[in-house]
Parts: structure tokens; C-alpha cells; sequence
């Protein structure tokens, strides 16, 4: 049975998904909210080739197809069309508030009872006004956040250390833009990465660490449009059918105070599953409590840029 999905944003980066769930005939029905009425031609094309689809459908819809998806994914709409996601500055996304917020009104409204995913720039941002404006549920809740990055340095490390498939667990924690390894929590088969720093004889060393941290940073890493496409791909599969698995994802951290950061946590059917709290080192505590530290800044600074374009 197709799960019902609904997908808005702009055509560059849907695009990229509607490809692969082409290719792979995923049992999708997917309805695309175009970001303008001049995207929607654009369509044509990828409509007809998920003809020759048995799962995968395709349509172009309008937000009254909110009420009856299980899945609802905000990519980044217009106002981001001549930036990177990871590149688009605070006073950029501000801008599109306003639309933003009557998106999320429109989705509430429409009396939605599924999952919300924000796949767009500063998608912790999103997440965190998504909440405010809409008083959806925590666990209905999550962004892509830097699992991208998560999911690809895991395979890096698996390679050069010539371990099997899932063989690393690594997690990089914070948003897409501003992040760390969470090393103290890594771990390469039943033993944590920081052991094997004692041993000569492997190949992961310090400088490993470190050139993995720039690594994720680069430009062929930050800018990866299909990287990022094929990673939400794997987090749709956890919340459309029963394939649950901790991924460091956007989420609602615990406490009285609204803060959103990517950080390990259960996906399913449900939503996100907090497991346990987060156990970091000293140095990575140090690291999270500034990473929570600017995203409140830039929150604020979005609401006093509305404030003065009201």
C-alpha cells in the first residue's frame, strides 16, 4: 500500500527526490505543492515518467491535500531559489517568514494528523517556529539537520578502516551549518573509536579525526544536493513504514526553553523517540551548550527582523 506524502518547496530540490523514488518505484503517492505558480509546467515531464511506475505516484496539488498525508516535508521555498541551504543567511530566511507561517496555519488547519519534516535552510529554525506557530506535538516534529553529514562520515570511516556496512556508529550533533563530532559517543563495532586511538597498529589516528571533521565541512560535502536528498529518502522510509532507527536528526530538545538541534534519537511511524539524555564529554558539552547558545540568537534574530517589518 502507497503511503500518502506531500511534498513542498522549490522544483531544484524536489526534483532531485522525485528522481530516485522514480528510479526505485517506491510505494509513494506524492503530491508536489509547487514553491510558485511557475514551477508548475516544470512537472510535466517527471508526471509522465512515474506513469511507467506500479508503487510511485505523482500530482501537483494545492494545500488542501494537507489533511489526508501522513507525511508532509517543507523543502526551502522561493525565497531561497540563489542560495545554497547551508549558505542562506538569517536576514534571507526571515524574509520568507510571513509565507512560511501561513503554510504552517494552512497544514494545521487542514486538521493533519502526521508527520511534519523540514528538509530546508536552517531547517532548526523552521522547526522551532513550526512549534510556536502551530502547537503541533514535539514527537510530529523533525528537520533533516545534519544527518547527511552523519550518514556519510559513517561511511567514510568504514572504508578506511575496512569495517563492514553499519559497522560505525558516528554522530554529528547541531544543524547543518555549525556542528561537531560527537567522537566520545562513536563507536567502531562493540568499542568505542577512542580506544582505538591507543593502539598504533589501525589507521585511525587523530589526524583521522581531524581531517573528518574539516571533511564534512567542505564545500563537495556542505553543497551536496543529492547527498542531502538521498539521506531524507532513508528518513522518510522511518516514518512511512515499520524500519525504525536511531538517526541524528532536527529535534525539540528537552527543558522548559524551545531549542532545536540535531542529536540522536528513534524514528518511526510515530515520530521522533527520545531514547535517553545525551552524554557527551566535557569538551562536547562545552561544544553543545554554544551550538544551543546561537540558535537561540539567530531565533531572536528572526523575530526582530519581523518586528520591524511589521
Amino acid at each position: 500500500m502507497s503511503s500518502r506524502v506531500v511534498f513542498q518547496g522549490i522544483y531544484r530540490e524536489i526534483q532531485t527526490v522525485i528522481q530516485m523514488a522514480i528510479t526505485r518505484d517506491l510505494p509513494m503517492s506524492l503530491v508536489v505543492i509547487p514553491a510558485s505558480t511557475d514551477e508548475v509546467n516544470q512537472y510535466r515531464d517527471l508526471i509522465a515518467s512515474a506513469e511507467g511506475c506500479h508503487a510511485f505516484s505523482l500530482s501537483v496539488g494545492t494545500s488542501t491535500d494537507y489533511q489526508d498525508a501522513e507525511l508532509i516535508v517543507i523543502f526551502d521555498l522561493d525565497w531561497v531559489e540563489n542560495e545554497h541551504p547551508n549558505r542562506v543567511s538569517i536576514a534571507t530566511f526571515s524574509a520568507g517568514m510571513p509565507r512560511f507561517r501561513r503554510i504552517i496555519n494552512d497544514i494545521v488547519e487542514s486538521g493533519f494528523d502526521g508527520n511534519l519534516l523540514f528538509a530546508g535552510a536552517h531547517d532548526e529554525q523552521m522547526l522551532l517556529f513550526a512549534a510556536q506557530f502551530s502547537g503541533m506535538a514535539a514527537h510530529r516534529l523533525l528537520g533533516l539537520g545534519t544527518y547527511p553529514e552523519s550518514r556519510i562520515l559513517a561511511n567514510r570511516l568504514e572504508k578506511r578502516l575496512g569495517l563492514g556496512k553499519n559497522d560505525v556508529r558516528v554522530y554529528v550533533i547541531g544543524t547543518s551549518s555549525n556542528n561537531f563530532v560527537a567522537w566520545s559517543r562513536t563507536t567502531f563495532g562493540p568499542a568505542p573509536a577512542l580506544m582505538y586511538l591507543a593502539n598504533s597498529d589501525n589507521p585511525f589516528s587523530v589526524q583521522e579525526m581531524s581531517s573528518s571533521e574539516d571533511w564534512i565541512q567542505s564545500e563537495s560535502i556542505q553543497n551536496n544536493l543529492f547527498l542531502r536528498m538521498t539521506s531524507l529518502l532513508d528518513v522518510t522510509k522511518c516514518l512511512l513504514t515499520p524500519n525504525p532507527a536511531i538517526l541524528t536528526i532536527t529535534n525539540l530538545q528537552p527543558g522548559k526553553e524551545l531549542v532545536a538541534l540535531s542529536t540522536p534519537v528513534l524514528i518511526n511511524q510515530r515520530g521522533v523517540q527520545r531514547l535517553t539524555e545525551l552524554s557527551l564529554s566535557e569538551s562536547e558539552n562545552h561544544d553543545f551548550t554554544e551550538l544551543v547558545a546561537t540558535v537561540k540568537t539567530e531565533k531572536a534574530q528572526v523575530e526582530a527582523n519581523q518586528a520591524e517589518d511589521m
